[in-house]
């Protein structure tokens, strides 16, 4: 990972030196093509991220005011009948979790440009990773987590986070309330990082000719650490919230945490999930499910347009 990680920088070095001395990024090979991108929250520019999974909303803006013309971007029912432009790059543009930074923040720059957009959204008020983040961020004490289970003692916040992400829905509610508990003053600094849309807002959203919204689970839990009758059951969750709302997409998934098998792929398709969307960032990998490439806030837009063109980083 960490010899990843060091290749990776030295390439985007290289990348951003190259566009310096005027490298430009081209999408003329890929016409016809399409590429899903995946984001989840944006944030305000004077905000220090607290995740690796928001932009700041000067970067969002700039990605799709970059990308305009020289892509052509597609709603979801564009994507799912294959009604795509021959002569560009097609793009599929997603957010994950229905944050309510994404009609703040977001929509605003997606109607300036007339950019088409999915939701995937749960069935949550909030999402306990996003309390996690805000604790670590705060350097909280981890001793009120550590008492959920024996096996946490001791653990760090960032541990006890790694432990979570592999518990059910029944599992982290204690975890959750804890969280609630422990990052209750903490909170009101960071109402970009973890409120989420409400039933209003999403009924507002979905009636927007931009908008669409999808599945992301009940309770934003890993499926590969559910039973299949868990994973299904937290699918119906989604579906009947979005079905309330008046969303045609409740059979179309996106992965909590991008986390799948052969066996979810099966279980899912069989019970009628017609489009199931991953995040390995491997245009060549999986080809039982649709492949997104998670944005990433930290590098340069060039080589954030390189990865847009190669599918990966």
């Amino acid at each position: 990972m960490i010899r990843r990680r060091i290749q990776l920088k030295a390439k985007w070095l290289v990348q951003d030196i190259l566009h310096s001395l005027g490298r430009k990024v081209s999408f003329e090979e890929l016409t016809g093509q399409v590429r899903v991108l995946c984001l989840h929250g944006i944030c305000d520019d004077d905000q220090a991220f607290i995740n690796g999974r928001f932009m700041r909303k000067s970067q969002f803006s700039k990605l799709i005011s970059t990308l305009h013309g020289k892509v052509n971007f597609i709603n979801l029912e564009q994507y799912r009948i294959g009604d795509l432009h021959a002569d560009k790059l097609n793009i599929l543009l997603t957010f994950d979790d229905g944050y309510r930074n994404t009609k703040t923040h977001a929509l605003p720059v997606l109607e300036q440009h007339e950019v088409p957009a999915v939701l995937f959204c749960t069935a949550k008020d909030f999402l306990w990773m996003d309390l996690m983040d805000i604790a670590i961020a705060e350097n909280l004490s981890p001793n009120s987590l550590q008492e959920i289970r024996p096996e946490l003692t001791g653990k760090s916040l960032q541990l006890i986070k790694i432990w979570g992400i592999k518990q059910t829905s029944d599992q982290t509610k204690e975890l959750t309330e804890k969280l609630l508990d422990l990052t209750k003053e903490s909170r009101v600094r960071y109402p970009n990082f973890f409120e989420l849309l409400n039933d209003s807002e999403l009924e507002e959203l979905q009636r927007h000719p931009l908008i669409d919204l999808a599945n992301h689970g009940g309770e934003h839990v890993s499926f590969v650490h559910c039973s299949k009758e868990e994973m299904l059951s937290d699918l119906d969750k989604g579906a009947e919230r979005l079905n309330k709302l008046q969303s045609s997409y409740g059979n179309v998934v996106a992965y909590p945490f991008g986390h799948y098998s052969k066996e979810t792929k099966k279980v899912l398709a069989y019970a009628g999930y017609t489009l199931q969307f991953i995040a390995d960032g491997n245009p060549n990998g999986d080809s039982g499910c649709h492949d997104r490439l998670v944005v990433n806030p930290f590098i340069s837009l060039h080589n954030q347009l390189l990865a847009i063109r190669d599918g990966k980083y």
